[in-house]
């Protein structure tokens, strides 16, 4: 009986997951208008590169549930092709961002990402234009850390490939052995580079006052900090936690998928032991304006006392669009 609702509840989360790489049937029509306007042109390469270039668009669509109501938006992301020379009148090079990791007295690690500038827009669900804005943004090695991390973390703890018939891993008593990730390097190091990027790349878009209304409709997926907690800040400061369920990825799609491996990845919201929100991460390989997000295809967050209030944000097209004049 515990087996058979085990393969119920697990088809389930693959069936959510898969629908998470599909598009949003609401954002259809938008989409269309956004496209046709900017000259949108479909990255249909079959040589994908990495490598930075203006003039790459990346087109987001976000949806927020609150009940019966649901809203809409567009988050429209464009390279730039930086100024010849900087204000000292130097030639120009791209700002860099470093970020220290460790997860022992003894195994540490930098990372070291260059940031380029990002042209940001907004649009509501008929493809209308809102808001401008402009932000530096992480382009390097670290954008398929996140990929890196989901691959690494199945084969950690189910001993599980991106094979089919993938053979799980046992001991000399038959049962799989419990694995300690801190004890894995490659794990621990794409752990850090892919988190460290999400949280750079999540703060450079927040602090663009042009997706400030965005941001402010995630709250609707986010339950508030207990009263105690918050009286508490006054005294030792607010932590929240962002944790990655490593022990939870799972594989949507496989190599045969034109598109690559897919996974999901489990990430829980805490704060003073308080979960605050249910967040399911879709990651794919990145290239092109894919590495803006690092290979994100979608970011599903939902309230955990409330579930028809939910937040979406998916990844819609990418490509390229013609210089601007």
């Amino acid at each position: 009986m515990l087996a058979g609702l085990a393969t119920i509840l697990h088809a389930r989360a693959a069936g959510d997951a898969t629908a998470l790489i599909t598009p949003d049937p609401a954002f259809a029509r938008g989409l269309a208008t956004l496209k046709e306007a900017a000259g949108f042109i479909e990255d249909q390469t079959n040589a994908p590169s990495t490598d930075w270039k203006p003039n790459l668009q990346l087109i987001v669509g976000v949806k927020a549930v609150e009940g019966a109501k649901q809203t809409i938006y567009f988050v429209q992301l464009t390279t730039l092709s930086p100024p010849p020379t900087n204000s000292l009148g130097q030639p120009w090079q791209p700002g860099q961002r470093t970020n220290d990791w460790s997860w022992s007295p003894t195994n540490k690690t930098r990372f070291i990402t260059a940031l380029y500038p990002v042209r940001v827009r907004v649009f509501d669900e008929s493809g209308r234009q809102l808001k401008q804005g402009q932000t530096p943004m992480a382009w390097g090695m670290l954008t398929n850390g996140l990929l890196d991390l989901c691959r690494l973390s199945l084969e950690t703890h189910r001993g599980q490939t991106n094979r089919e018939g993938a053979v799980a891993k046992t001991d000399e008593t038959g049962k799989s052995p419990k694995p300690d990730p801190r004890k894995n390097e490659p794990l621990m190091r794409a752990t850090g580079g892919g988190f460290l990027w999400m949280f750079g790349m999540f703060g450079d878009l927040q602090t663009v006052p042009t997706v400030a209304d965005v941001w402010g409709k995630a709250q609707c997926a986010i339950r508030w900090p207990s009263a105690w907690s918050i009286a508490k800040s006054f005294f030792k400061g607010f932590t929240i936690v962002l944790m990655p369920r490593t022990e939870q990825v799972t594989l949507v799609s496989r190599n045969t998928d034109a598109a690559g491996p897919r996974y999901r990845l489990p990430v829980e919201l805490s704060s003073d032991n308080r979960k605050l929100s249910n967040v399911e991460i879709i990651v794919g390989p990145a290239h092109g304006a894919e590495m803006l997000l690092a290979g994100i295809r979608s970011v599903r967050a939902r309230h955990p006392t409330t579930p028809k209030q939910e937040f979406l944000a998916q990844t819609l097209a990418a490509g390229s669009v013609q210089e601007e004049k």
